[in-house]
């Protein structure tokens, strides 16, 4: 049973529900999923998903590794031994080595190897890393909703699921689930807990779970931490522990740190933990998301989490009227590829007096789910999944009187041949880590 057991402290930290930059770092020191300049994309490619009624694999969604431009990143059968990239002259005119820049470093599963000309090239997990030059056309487009007053660049790369290097001359996408490499004990699992940004040991439940920084019989425990359980004769698995405690359970401990939950994380996709009073408790990462510094992660009762900025004005995005009014409320991201169709061509001049664009500061790169427009007014302007990022005149700051507004913009598409094509009337909402 899952009781709730709370301070009243605890209680008011919850409720100010911030995650910030600075929190996000703190939680212990587990690298990155994705160095600057590496990006997250969600394509559809293969089989996998057996669809009720149907007599077919139907293929299934994967969370990919791509480039800032949004080409996707492949690594190769050819490349046997740990970074040692075995693809030079011909074979690198098609596979691309992933170049990482000079100022680059290593983070989380991230490496880098030194080619024999000298080159940099990004690894992941010991494996070269590798772009497709078909990919490079099918990327681009530069198109969007609107007036196109407000433009992106017509050069501008555009993330979409095209991946014409999978299964090809033995190279395949470089898919995002730790669960695959980690050896898990039975009961523990990994989790996407997006109010974390990061993926999370958890229960099966997919409640996620906590480190504890001290001995499991300090007396001082609160109540609120339940000791994630051990079988009496289970035996050490991979980066994972079995504790003797005083009571005679026995707990999980991962990377010599104890294993707990957390009371006050009761829905889906809840990490509340990370506000309690014992600050000795921090989330069992097993990679860590991108933040930029100026968002931070809200937890909200009616969405779930929010993304705002540092000042708590909450983040909106444009979004196709069609997509249902419900999707927020059930922590949907929205498609990729329709936040990036919308661009920031979804909002002109006029709409930029009301809704200010979410600026990117200075050197900024992309990084994991936050990707940048580079605008033609020569500012940046930061997207998650695709979607362009706004703050709503909102009083007072944490309102979240933008959602589901809909208001008088040019709805058209503009196709890349500079035709234009009718759609649904657009609607803003608010942005779900």
């Amino acid at each position: 049973m899952r009781g709730l057991f709370l301070t009243a402290t605890a209680l008011a930290i919850l409720a100010s529900g911030q995650f910030t930059a600075a929190t996000y770092a703190a939680q212990n020191d587990v690298g990155l999923s994705t160095p600057p300049g590496v990006t997250l994309k969600v394509i559809r490619i293969g089989s996998g998903v057996g669809v009720p009624g149907s007599n077919s694999n139907q293929p299934r969604d994967r969370t990919v590794f791509a480039d800032h431009n949004g080409l996707t990143l492949y690594d190769s059968e050819a490349d046997t031994l740990p970074g040692v990239s075995n693809c030079y002259q011909e074979c690198a005119e098609i596979w691309k080595p992933f170049v990482a820049p000079v100022n680059a470093v290593a983070t989380g599963e991230w490496s880098i190897i030194e080619r024999r000309d000298g080159t940099r090239q990004w690894a992941f997990r010991g494996k070269p890393i590798y772009t497709h030059n078909a990919d490079e056309d099918v990327n681009r487009g530069g198109r969007g909703y609107g007036a196109g007053s407000v433009e992106v660049n017509a050069d501008q790369p555009v993330f979409n699921g095209n991946t014409r290097g999978h299964d090809v001359d033995g190279h395949a996408v470089v898919e995002l689930q730790p669960s695959e490499w980690t050896h898990l004990p039975l009961g523990i699992t990994i989790s996407e807990i997006r109010t974390a940004q990061g993926q999370v040991l958890s229960t099966p439940e997919e409640y996620p779970l906590y480190a504890f920084d001290g001995s499991v019989d300090d007396p001082t425990i609160g109540a609120e931490w339940t000791p994630m359980e051990a079988p009496q004769l289970a035996l050490p698995v991979g980066d994972f522990t079995v504790v003797a405690r005083a009571d005679g359970l026995h707990q999980w401990a991962y990377q010599g740190k104890p294993l707990f939950r957390y009371a006050g994380d009761l829905l889906d996709g809840d990490s509340n933990g990370r506000f309690a009073e014992d600050t000795r408790f921090s989330l069992a990462y097993v990679m860590k998301y991108f933040i930029p510094d100026q968002i931070q992660i809200r937890t909200s009762h009616r969405f779930g989490g929010l993304l705002e900025t540092a000042d708590r004005r909450t983040i909106y995005v444009r979004e196709n009227g069609g997509d249902g009014a419900d999707s927020p409320q059930r922590a949907a991201r929205g498609s990729q590829s329709t936040g990036m169709r919308i661009g920031i061509g979804g909002c002109d001049a006029g709409c930029e007096e009301t809704w200010k664009p979410v600026l990117t500061d200075g050197d900024d790169k992309p990084a994991g789910y936050f990707t940048i427009y580079e605008r033609k007014d020569g500012r940046r302007q930061w997207a998650y999944f695709g979607y362009a990022l706004y703050t709503y005149a909102d009083e007072p700051p944490g309102e979240t009187y933008g959602h589901m507004i809909y208001d008088d913009v040019d709805n058209f598409e503009l196709l890349p041949d500079g035709q234009e094509r009718d759609v649904l009337r657009l609607r803003w909402r608010t942005t779900p880590p």
